[in-house]
C-alpha cells in the first residue's frame, strides 16, 4: 500500500479490518526519517473524526 506525500494534515482511511472480540496490538512503522504520527482514530463507524 503506498500513499501520496501530504502537505497539510488530514485524515487517511485505511482498509476495513473484521476483529474478533479481546485484545490487540497496533504495530505503526514510518518509511523516512523524521516521519511524525499525530493521531490515531479507531472507530466501529464509517464517520471520520473532526
Amino acid at each position: 500500500m503506498s500513499f501520496p506525500n501530504f502537505r497539510f494534515w488530514e485524515w487517511v482511511r485505511l482498509p476495513r479490518y473484521d476483529l474478533t472480540a479481546g485484545e490487540h496490538v497496533l504495530t505503526v512503522g514510518y518509511r523516512e526519517n523524521g516521519a511524525g504520527l499525530d493521531k490515531v482514530s479507531i472507530s466501529n463507524t464509517a464517520t471520520p473524526p473532526e
